[in-house]
């Protein structure tokens, strides 16, 4: 009431209206506003409400981490390890995330566990957004408004081909590159805004995502497969209330661990194993940066699985178009000048740890079309020989030489602060475990009431999917 007094009073003054005088006002404010915006704060993340006050120690910790995952998914306790070490890295990621590597969770197909693990993570990972679906605009506001673990399940209902979710989430893996800026409205004019979204992310999908190549690139990635019933009985349901009762605590001592070495892990600059180039180093920095944190075999055993799991996906840039030439060389025995598409077809149809028994969106064995546009961007052609049509290796050696398969017997070269003497027990970096189990001799179930199904297994679970 006495605002609108005044306002009477002052346009009576002006000899204007009470509407124009407060549009005029409007106007005058925004112009203000434009001309000098409220400083933009950085976002940060939610408190927690409670907190560990006793020390932990990072080798009693991540037994702890991986027990509890295992406990309601099943996996192998390499891709256990690789949860665990990418769930510490949520909590030390203001001072170590120089890169950001997500966690790629696939299934072959439904019911593998893909959301349960992501139940889980909810619990584990540092203040965890859990979410079936997300559009552009809520991922960059949310995460520029509060900083959040972004967890994203059924990633091949809404990511296939998705380009604007693929720029942001390829912008979203480096601090350099992860500033969004757009242009929003503000009374009469329009202003450019910026928002971050540097935030740990994993995304859970049936397969890969098509036209997301990019994103799998900058993710290191675990392969569920659908559970026995035998494999299922130990295990618990992933149900609100168990979950909460069981993992609640452990990420409270993650919390501690990560304010009790964060700053120590700024300085840290891990070496790699001599066989990882580029990109596999980049994303896997962190996670091995932890490992050297916590100490004992952890060091050592992720060098090695960093290793096999970059083999099985290809060298750096994982496309199919890598992964095909590595799976050459090997076809391409030594001396061989020239192989038939027919054979080399039939051979890559053996590999099902690899995309080419069930290749492209329709799912079927890769055929010579295929092959040979997937060949093309590396300057190779198929050619006959008088008999067939197939291709020369003098044709594929520049592509060898530019991206070289990994031998899985190649050492791991560790750096002198984690060479030691060798104890009974260590593990054997040229026999680890793949985290999907496809490098597996004698699978690791993870259950004494599996022991021994291993051989029985081959026809019942889904097989993985590269």
């Amino acid at each position: 009431m006495e605002f609108a007094k005044i306002a009477r009073a002052e346009a009576k003054k002006l000899g204007v209206d009470v509407a124009t005088l407060r549009n005029e006002v409007k106007k005058a404010r925004a112009q203000f506003q434009a001309k000098n915006p409220d400083p933009k704060k950085t976002s940060e993340w939610s408190p927690l409400a409670q907190s560990h006050t006793e020390p932990v120690q990072g080798e009693e910790l991540l037994p702890e981490l991986t027990g509890a995952i295992r406990r309601f998914v099943m996996l192998d306790e390499n891709a256990a390890l690789i949860v665990a070490l990418w769930v510490l890295f949520t909590w030390v990621f203001e001072n170590y995330a120089e890169t950001n590597p997500y966690l790629r969770i696939i299934s072959a197909a439904p019911g593998c566990g893909k959301s349960t693990l992501l139940k889980v993570l909810r619990w584990l990972a540092r203040s965890a957004w859990l979410l079936v679906r997300l559009s552009p605009s809520s991922f960059t506001r949310t995460m520029d408004k509060e900083r959040r673990t972004l967890l994203l399940d059924e990633g091949d209902a809404f990511l296939h081909e998705n380009e604007l979710m693929r720029n942001l989430l390829d912008g979203a893996s480096d601090p350099d590159t992860a500033t969004v800026s757009f242009s929003e409205k503000r009374g009469d004019n329009w202003q450019p805004i910026e928002l971050n979204v540097f935030v740990p992310i994993a995304i859970a999908s049936i397969g890969r995502l098509r036209k997301m190549e990019t994103v799998e690139d900058r993710s290191i990635a675990i392969h569920l497969k659908r559970a026995t019933g035998a494999e299922l009985k130990p295990l618990d349901k992933g149900r609100r209330r168990t979950l909460k009762a069981a993992l609640e605590p452990l990420a409270l001592k993650c919390a501690k661990w990560a304010a009790d070495n964060g700053v120590t892990l700024q300085s840290a600059r891990p070496d790699f194993p001599e066989a990882m180039l580029g990109r596999e180093q980049d994303k896997w920095e962190p996670l091995i940066a932890i490992a050297d944190m916590i100490g004992g075999d952890c060091a050592e055993r992720a060098r090695a699985l960093a290793v096999k799991v970059s083999a099985a996906r290809g060298d750096d840039g994982s496309t199919n178009g890598v992964i095909l030439i590595a799976d050459l060389q090997e076809i391409f025995t030594e001396g061989t000048e020239f192989v038939s598409t027919a054979r080399i077809l039939e051979e890559l149809h053996k590999r099902e740890t690899r995309p080419w028994p069930a290749y492209g969106r329709g799912q079927k064995p890769i055929g010579a079309e295929s092959l040979a546009r997937l060949l093309k961007p590396f300057s190779v052609f198929p050619m006959s020989d008088g008999t067939s049509r197939g291709y020369k290796r003098s044709d594929l050696e520049d592509a060898f030489i530019r991206y070289p398969a990994f031998t899985p017997s190649q050492p791991v070269n560790l750096s002198k602060a984690q060479q030691r003497e060798k104890k009974p027990g260590d593990l054997n970096p040229s026999t680890v475990e793949l985290a999907d189990g496809s490098g597996n001799k004698e699978p690791h179930w993870g259950s004494e009431a599996t022991d021994g199904l291993a051989g029985q297994l081959g026809d019942v679970r889904d097989r993985e999917e590269f």
